[in-house]
């Protein structure tokens, strides 16, 4: 037991490992590159992220941006599809792509020796991809399965309902989504790549195994090629409403479990205070003691799981609590929720809990950092969303040095009386 005790402090002690904060640089034709280093890895990770995404969507093109994350593997103008699928595959065959309301991205890990391989691949397929008109067919049918599949998903329901009581203006139904995919042309499709896939809306992150120096004259060599936009990108954004939620809504989904969230807006809510949020989330939901976990499973066995998460990608940003139980539970699991939830204003968590808490979520990040394509993504998203980016040190002081007051004051202040509670059934 002693020796478990030690390698785990070993190994905290090693993904603590000091290094500064990584400094963006911004090479003359606008790519903004941020680099970090990782000694205890020989894999390198490159995140790439595009701003723009499916926020920008009208209600014509809801379900439609997200099909350019597949097309752009399907070949470009010096590469066929199975050229790009070879090249991969000798260079790892870990690449992800995909898209969200703030960006698109595409990410994956590699050895060190391969970055700059890697870095010219992902360039080309990023700015330069052919966007075949046969592909958009297969790619169509492929998204519209996988629409139509998740009727059987009471996650991917949950998920549907969510999204159509807190982003009304955002949201269309599966539906109108599959119409949307079917409909869009190759034309349109590369006219938003157009606008949005350009260099002064491009963010190259990249963390792991390397030198700063080497790192950075790479990408230089890679990306600062593309010829500067004349205008600065200007993202177009929707603007959605912070209107009233309901307390209640249900859909049916002939699922043999129920899927119950209950959420709330986060209205005033500032992204600095990601820490504050996380650690009132790892209070209410950790597995060692968590509020939530404890009321809803240990003691009633109300719920097969339950977790917290929440959304600052879309203003206005939510906090939610997420619960699969059967469907006789349903409204002693929603009074249980509410209840617990209420209870955390009225009664802040203690020295002995929030000491948990910062415990528990100090591994999580610890953990993440030692993956260097959770590091590539970590630093990615703070350049494209504006935030300073932190090392992991700073990360972890800024945990440690929340107190009992200031939690429960942020609690008090972001954590609402009244909370709407969604059902899928």
């Amino acid at each position: 037991m002693k020796g478990s005790v030690l390698f785990v402090l070993i190994f905290l002690f090693a993904a603590s490992f000091a290094r500064a904060a990584p400094g963006p640089v911004t090479l003359e034709n606008g790519v903004r590159v941020v680099l970090s280093e990782n000694p205890s890895t020989s894999l390198a990770a490159v995140c790439i992220m595009m701003e723009g995404g499916t926020d920008g969507e009208k209600p014509d093109e809801r379900g439609t941006y997200g099909l350019l994350s597949d097309l752009i593997l399907s070949g470009t103008e010096s590469r066929t599809k199975s050229d790009i699928t070879r090249e991969l595959s000798l260079l790892g065959d870990s690449v992800e792509t995909y898209a969200t309301p703030g960006y698109w991205a595409v990410e994956g890990t590699v050895p060190q020796a391969s970055l700059e391989d890697f870095l010219g691949l992902l360039c080309d397929i990023l700015f330069f991809p052919s966007l075949p008109i046969e592909e958009l067919e297969k790619t169509k049918r492929t998204k519209i399965q996988s629409l139509r599949a998740e009727t059987d998903s009471p996650n991917r329901l949950l998920s549907d309902l969510y999204r159509e009581v807190f982003y009304p203006d955002l949201h269309v139904s599966r539906e109108t989504r599959i119409r949307n995919i079917e409909s869009v042309s190759i034309s349109h499709l590369r006219s938003v790549h157009d606008i949005y896939f350009r260099p002064d809306g491009t963010v190259v992150s990249i963390a792991g195994a390397l030198s700063k120096e080497e790192a950075l004259e790479m990408t230089e060599r890679v990306f600062g090629v593309l010829p500067k936009p004349p205008e600065r990108l200007q993202k177009d954004n929707n603007e959605h409403r912070d209107a009233p939620l309901p307390f209640y809504r249900s859909a049916g989904g002939g699922v043999t479990q129920a899927g119950i969230l209950v959420g709330s807006r986060l209205s005033g809510f500032d992204r600095s205070n990601e820490h504050l949020l996380q650690l009132a989330c790892a209070v209410l939901d950790n597995s060692l003691g968590g509020r939530l976990f404890v009321e809803l499973r240990e003691k009633t066995g109300l719920v097969y799981g339950v977790h917290t998460g929440y959304s600052l990608e879309v203003r206005p940003f939510t906090l939610y609590a997420v619960s699969t139980s059967r469907k006789k539970n349903i409204k002693a699991v929603e009074k249980k929720t509410v209840d617990v939830l209420r209870m955390l204003v009225r009664k802040p968590p203690d020295a002995r809990e929030l000491l948990l808490a910062k415990e528990y979520l100090k591994t999580a990040v610890n953990t993440n950092a030692c993956l260097p394509v959770y590091e590539a993504r970590y630093n990615a998203r703070k350049l494209v969303f504006g935030e300073p980016l932190r090392s992991l040190d700073e990360r972890m002081r800024m945990i440690d040095s929340v107190t009992e007051e200031e939690l429960a004051s942020f609690i008090e202040e972001c954590f609402p009386s009244r909370w709407t509670t969604l059902v899928v059934r």
